[in-house]
C-alpha cells in the first residue's frame, strides 16, 4: 500500500495558499489528468483544465450578475459538478461560499439566509419554492437541473452570460473563502468564517498525512455543508492531483450503494461517517469482499470508534480505518492516526497534525498528560471567528488558541483520548452535528409540549440517533398520533435529520432541584 506523498506534488508557498492559485497549479501540473467522476445516466469524466475553463465561466457569469468581493454566495445543493464548480468561481472572484444543507428546515434555512445575507442562492429546481417561503426574491435565486421553474433562472442561461475567459482579479490567503454554519446548543446556528489559506494549508496537511497520490479515487460520503465534506473534495485532492469520485445522494443511500460505486469506479479511498464502518460488520457476507479490495483506506472524523470494531474491519477487508480529528473552527483536521498508530492506539483520535494540542482545567491551567480536561487547539488554520459574533468568537478564542469544548486526556506517547463531549450532540451519517439543545427547544415551541429532553442512542444499523422525552400540559389523543405529530414538526422547522427517532411520553422530565434536566436518567430510561 503506498502511503508516501510522491515527488510530483504541489509545494505550499504563496501562490498556493489560495484557491484559485492552488486551482490554477493543479491543473497545470497535470491537465488533461481526471479531476471529477460524475455517475449519472451516463459517466462523465471532467479533467483538471476543464475543471478550470467551467470555474473561469462560472467566475465571470458571477460578475456579471454583480457579485462582488467580499459578497456571499449560498449552495443549497447536495454535492456535485455545479456546486464543487460554484465554490471555485465564488473564491475566485473574492467572494464568500455559504454551503447549505440542501434538507434543512424552514426556521434553520431562513436563519442562515437572513444571517448571511448572500446576494445569490443556488439551489435545486423545486428548492425555490421554500426559499420564496423564506422570504427570499425570486430574482436572487438560481435553479441547477431540468427545467420547469418559471420563478427562477435555469443554470445554463445564466451562465450564457458569462464570457470565456479567466478572471484575473486576485486574493490574499487571509481574505475569507467559506461560511460553514454549525449547530448551536443555543438553537442558532453558528456561522464559521475561514480564510483561504487554512483551507488549504489544512488540505495540503491531510493529503501529506495520509499520503495521498495521483492515482487514488476519492469517494466522499459527506456533503459540503460539512467541513469534511468540502476540504477534502474541492481541497485535498488539488494538492496530489487525485480524482473524485461524484454521486448524488440517491444513489448512496445504503451501505450495499455505496459498495457498488467503490466497484464500479475503482475508489481507493473513502470519507465517511462510523456508521458505514459499523455497517460493514453488520451485513458482513451480504456482498463480495472482492467489491472492496481497491479501497485501501476509509477515513472516519472525530469518531469515538470501537477498538473491537476496527481490529475487526481490517482483519476481515484488509481495510484501515483512520480516525481523525477537528472541528469546523480548526478547518477539520489538526489531529489523526496513522497506518502506524491505528492498530495500537485505536481508543483514541490519534496525535496531533501540524497543530499543538493542549488539555487545560476549568481555570485554563495546563494539565500533564493523563490528567483529563478541555480540549484546546492552537493552529494556524484556526477560523477566522464566528461571523456576526465577536463576543462568542471570544468566549473560544483565547489568545491564539480554540478551546474545543470536548473533554480528553493524552497519553505519554501524545494520542489524544476523548472521554466525552462537554457540549450534547450527535454526529449524524453525513458527518453533521446536532444538538440536542437545539432539538428540545424547537420540541417546546410546540403547542402541546410543556417540556422536552434529547439524548442520542446507537441504532441497530450502527448510526447515531435521537431519542426525545416530552411532558404535555394536556392529554394527547394517542401516543403513537402524538409521536408523529412531533416527528413532521421536527422535520419541517429543523429538517429530518434532526427529528428523533423513538419518543417517550412523560409526567415530567428528571431534574436537579435547580431545574437543571437529569440527561443521564433519560439515558437509563432508554437503556
Amino acid at each position: 500500500m503506498s502511503r508516501q506523498p510522491q515527488t510530483d506534488k504541489l509545494d505550499l508557498n504563496a501562490s498556493t495558499c489560495t484557491i484559485p492559485g492552488l486551482l490554477k497549479a493543479a491543473a497545470k501540473c497535470r491537465p488533461s489528468a481526471v479531476f471529477f467522476t460524475r455517475s449519472n445516466d451516463d459517466v462523465d469524466h471532467f479533467s483538471f483544465e476543464e475543471i478550470v475553463y467551467l470555474t473561469a465561466r462560472t467566475a465571470n457569469a458571477l460578475l456579471a450578475s454583480g457579485v462582488q468581493r467580499g459578497d456571499r454566495v449560498a449552495l443549497l445543493l447536495p454535492t456535485c459538478l455545479e456546486a464543487v464548480v460554484l465554490f471555485y468561481a465564488t473564491a475566485t472572484v473574492g467572494a464568500v461560499t455559504v454551503p447549505m444543507d440542501y434538507g434543512m428546515g424552514s426556521d434553520t434555512k431562513a436563519y442562515i439566509l437572513q444571517h448571511a445575507a448572500p446576494c445569490l442562492v443556488f439551489c435545486g429546481v423545486g428548492s425555490e419554492v421554500g426559499l420564496m417561503k423564506c422570504g427570499w426574491p425570486a430574482r436572487q435565486i438560481v435553479t441547477i437541473g431540468a427545467s420547469g421553474s418559471s420563478m427562477a433562472n435555469e443554470f445554463e442561461h445564466w451562465l450564457e452570460q458569462a464570457i470565456p475567459s479567466f478572471f484575473t482579479g486576485s486574493v490574499d490567503s487571509i481574505d475569507p473563502a467559506v461560511l460553514l454554519y454549525t449547530s448551536g446548543s443555543t438553537g442558532c446556528p453558528k456561522g464559521v468564517l475561514l480564510s483561504h489559506g487554512a483551507l488549504c494549508r489544512s488540505g495540503f496537511q491531510f493529503a501529506r498525512h495520509y499520503g495521498w497520490h495521483k492515482q487514488d479515487l476519492f469517494f466522499n460520503l459527506a456533503e459540503l455543508h460539512t467541513m469534511s465534506g468540502l476540504r477534502n473534495t474541492c481541497i485535498t485532492p488539488l494538492w496530489t492531483n487525485s480524482g473524485v469520485h461524484l454521486c448524488p445522494p440517491e444513489e448512496r443511500r445504503s451501505v450495499f450503494e455505496i459498495i457498488e460505486q467503490i466497484n464500479r469506479f475503482g475508489c481507493s479511498l473513502l470519507g465517511g461517517a462510523p456508521i458505514f464502518v459499523r455497517q460493514l460488520r453488520l451485513f458482513y457476507g451480504r456482498f463480495n469482499r472482492v467489491n472492496l479490495e481497491r479501497l485501501r483506506v476509509i477515513f472516519c472524523t472525530g469518531a469515538l470508534l470501537d477498538a473491537d470494531l476496527v481490529h475487526w474491519i481490517y482483519d476481515n477487508y484488509n481495510i484501515p480505518v483512520l480516525n481523525y480529528y477537528g472541528l469546523t473552527e480548526t478547518c477539520g483536521f489538526c489531529a489523526g492516526h496513522s497506518m502506524s498508530t491505528f492498530l495500537e492506539h485505536v481508543d483514541g483520535i490519534g496525535f496531533p497534525v501540524d497543530a499543538t494540542l493542549s488539555i487545560v482545567d476549568a481555570s485554563d491551567n495546563y494539565l500533564p498528560s493523563q490528567r483529563a480536561g478541555e480540549l484546546c487547539v492552537s493552529s494556524p488554520n484556526l477560523m477566522l471567528g464566528y461571523y456576526k459574533q465577536p463576543e462568542m468568537t471570544d468566549n473560544v478564542l483565547k489568545n491564539g488558541c480554540f478551546h474545543t469544548g470536548d473533554q480528553a486526556w493524552q497519553t505519554k506517547d501524545g494520542n489524544i483520548v476523548l472521554i466525552g463531549r462537554k457540549k450534547n450532540f450527535i454526529k449524524t451519517a453525513l458527518t453533521e452535528l446536532v444538538y440536542f439543545e437545539e432539538v428540545e427547544l424547537a420540541l417546546e415551541r410546540h403547542p402541546q409540549v410543556r417540556e422536552a429532553g434529547v439524548c442520542g442512542f446507537i441504532s441497530g444499523l450502527g448510526d447515531e440517533r435521537l431519542a426525545a422525552f416530552v411532558a404535555t400540559g394536556s392529554t394527547v389523543e394517542s401516543e403513537e398520533v402524538f409521536f408523529s405529530k412531533l416527528q413532521r414538526y421536527i422535520s419541517q422547522h429543523l429538517g429530518t435529520h434532526k427529528s428523533p427517532s423513538v419518543f417517550y411520553l412523560l409526567d415530567r422530565l428528571p431534574r436537579t432541584s435547580s431545574g437543571k434536566l437529569l440527561r443521564k436518567e433519560l439515558e437509563l430510561i432508554l437503556q
